[in-house]
């Protein structure tokens, strides 16, 4: 994914989750780095495992992140990423990982309905810096089996 769209979605967190959750500028700034690492490597994971399908949904409008399975992942994941290194505590990080998967998201598809990329599996691609021909062999029946064993 574009590093800059991830850096400017980072500096918007960090104002919000500062102000939101009334944390110092060093924890706001870690848990912030820690959240642009967890997000990136959960969008992988969950295309490995499950395929593009519901993240194409969620970009192109027609499912909403809330309630969805990719926002279980991604909020469990900044969850468990903020209390391992010892961010935040379990109760606070439940919260925090809440909100901040939620912005996290909603700034990604916001930038992804302003881009100029199509708004079909090209733009998408496109957008997130993904080989299609890649992606075309992990959403295959074969390629989801393959990533539910790893």
């Amino acid at each position: 994914m574009n590093k800059q769209l991830i850096e400017k979605i980072g500096e918007g967190l960090k104002s919000n989750i500062g102000s939101s959750f009334s944390l110092d500028a060093d924890k706001v700034n870690s848990l912030v780095v820690t959240g642009q690492n967890g997000l990136t490597e959960c969008i992988k994971q969950f295309v490995m495992k499950n395929g593009s399908k519901e993240i194409e949904e969620i970009l192109l409008k027609q499912k909403t992140f809330e309630g969805s399975g990719f926002q279980t992942v991604v909020k469990n994941q900044l969850k468990n990423d903020f209390v391992s290194k010892g961010l935040l505590a379990a109760e606070q990080s439940e919260e925090v990982s809440g909100y901040a998967s939620s912005y996290l998201v909603d700034e990604i598809i916001t930038a992804y309905q302003s881009s100029s990329e199509s708004k079909d599996l090209d733009g998408i691609c496109n957008f997130l810096g993904i080989d299609k021909n890649l992606l075309k062999m992990i959403n295959s029946p074969m390629g989801k089996m393959f990533g539910k064993f790893f």
